[in-house]
């Protein structure tokens, strides 16, 4: 599993963000790490955790996942329907000239400030899955009366850290 260090000093959400010019540095380091695999896609911030980042990137490197406190709030999520799910995630094929953090980032500094209605965190943890080490799990979005398939549950309980094929860390 790879820890990889990426610099983005202009990822400071006190600013007005250029997530193109955020996102192509993501891309890039996703690229140069992990070309060619099929992967899951999922960024916290280390801002919503009680924890810093470095020690949250040990957690996550020893357990596989960032939900470390099963009875936290705001740590699972209402609208499964009493389903298993592990992480929250976007599937993608790493390959050059794909955008491939763009839309997660939106998800967090457009889609979710107006629902908020105040200034997202950094997504300064990004994990990167093995896609074949983890199964997709359907679940009903109320609030948009959808279905959506970003849920997923690890193939192998007892060894989820196996899954994770790295970690960016975004300073």
């Amino acid at each position: 599993m790879k820890i990889v260090k990426v610099s983005i000093p202009e990822y400071d959400t006190s600013k007005e963000l250029n997530l193109k010019g955020i996102s192509k540095k993501i891309d890039h380091a996703l690229v140069k790490n992990f070309d060619g695999k099929k992967v899951i896609l999922r960024a916290v911030s280390s801002e919503a955790h009680d924890k810093s980042q470095a020690e949250l990137v040990e957690v996550i490197k020893n357990t596989g996942s960032d939900r470390y406190d099963p009875i936290k709030k705001g740590d699972r999520y209402d609208n499964v329907h009493d389903k298993q799910i592990d992480l929250f995630g976007q599937t993608k094929i790493i390959q050059s000239g794909k955008n491939l953090s763009i839309f997660i980032l939106k998800g967090f500094h457009v889609y979710g400030q107006k629902y908020h209605k105040k200034p997202s965190n950094k997504m300064d943890i990004w994990m990167v899955y093995d896609r074949s080490k983890l199964k997709y799990v359907t679940h009903y979005y109320e609030k948009y009366m959808v279905m959506k398939r970003d849920g997923y549950i690890f193939r192998d309980q007892n060894n989820k850290a196996g899954a994770l094929l790295g970690i960016l860390v975004i300073n």
